[in-house]
């Protein structure tokens, strides 16, 4: 027989291995993510320090700087500020100077490093850092002409990315982002586990029953559940047992005739529990127990196998008379056993 702690057993199980495999694989894209954005930050850093350093070229260029240093930046700053004249907010085109100026092989040597950008066209040339002035370069100096120089320097600055450490995708808070994770994964791996299990053992997980029953062990399972999965029990279940037509498994329970069996069960298992350790010890509790225990599984097993076909009353009616008087047989021992405790624990130690 197929018992309640079985099926929570397995569900747990299988539930426990998706999150921990879905854990395993979101922390390693995360500390994947975390990498590249120390990679990018490190980039954006080198990168914020070449426009720094290019700015104090495009100051000497405007005279807004004099050259501190004599080396091919400098050289090259101090030659393009001299051809390019004072500022005119009103010039349209660069200096003739300029539009006709050619570096040769070895005026420049380095001025690429130097600077970080690449100056010169060297199209169809056989030399590096030669040749006119390139697109860009006339571009900037044409702002520079025209006093924009604050523009230039602006523009290089938005151009760098923004430094950060997120550790999660989409620029997602990480807080956020792991309770966006928590929340849909176990989730999906309660949703998972449930169905996997019903379909492979047979019974409609829409019965499964999640409401502990004193304290056997199918509770730790279903506890184990609730604990990893508690967004389950508040959005899917409510929902699917709204859209379930085979009704629930107390509902089972009360077509089937057992409810006032399953409730005195579950009530006498929950009175052997709340008994001291000592007293759970001892034999015929022990035997108590497993007989409440044995009856709340035969309940089970024929509200989790009728199927939808069948009448379940007609099904129920097959086992329920031997439930029923089993259950008034535990009920009867317990009571006995419960007021022979009592007096037990009222007797007198001085006349004893």
């Amino acid at each position: 027989m197929d018992s309640s702690t079985q099926r929570h057993k397995r569900i747990a199980r299988l539930q426990s291995r998706i999150v921990r495999g879905v854990a395993a694989v979101i922390l390693a894209l995360t500390l994947i993510g975390g990498w590249k954005q120390v990679y990018d930050n490190h980039q954006a850093g080198n990168q914020a320090t070449e426009v720094d350093q290019r700015a104090d070229f495009w100051r000497v260029i405007a005279s807004d700087k004099s050259p501190n240093a004599s080396n091919i930046k400098n050289k090259l700053a101090i030659t393009l500020r001299d051809n390019l004249g004072s500022i005119d907010p009103n010039a349209t085109v660069l200096p003739d100077e300029l539009q006709q100026f050619k570096a040769g092989p070895n005026d420049y040597g380095g001025i690429e490093s130097e600077i970080n950008m690449a100056p010169f066209d060297n199209t169809g040339l056989s030399c590096t850092g030669c040749g006119s002035l390139s697109p860009e370069m006339k571009t900037k100096l044409l702002e520079i002409k025209q006093g924009k120089l604050q523009t230039v320097l602006s523009d290089e600055q938005a151009a760098v990315p923004e430094q950060s450490l997120y550790l999660a995708p989409f620029n997602l808070n990480l807080v956020v982002w792991i309770g966006l994770v928590y929340g849909s994964t176990t989730v999906a791996a309660l949703v998972i586990a449930v169905k996997r299990d019903s379909q492979e053992h047979d019974y409609r997980a829409s019965l499964l029953d999640w409401d502990y029953d004193g304290g056997s062990l199918a509770d730790k399972y279903r506890r184990m559940s609730k604990l990893i999965s508690p967004l389950y029990f508040v959005t899917v279940l409510p929902f699917q047992r709204k859209l379930n037509k085979d009704g629930t498994h107390s509902e089972a329970l009360q077509i089937m005739g057992l409810t006032e069996s399953d409730t005195k069960l579950r009530r006498a298992l929950s009175e052997i529990r709340a008994l001291p350790q000592t007293e759970q010890e001892d034999p015929s509790v022990i035997q108590q127990r497993e007989l409440i225990e044995s009856l709340l599984g035969q309940i089970d097993h024929q509200v989790m196998n009728h199927t939808g076909r069948e009448d379940p009353s007609s099904v129920a009616n097959r086992a329920v008379k031997n439930i029923q008087a089993l259950t008034s047989e535990a009920e009867s021992v317990i009571s006995i056993r419960a007021k022979a405790i009592e007096e037990l624990n009222h007797t007198d130690p001085q006349n004893s």
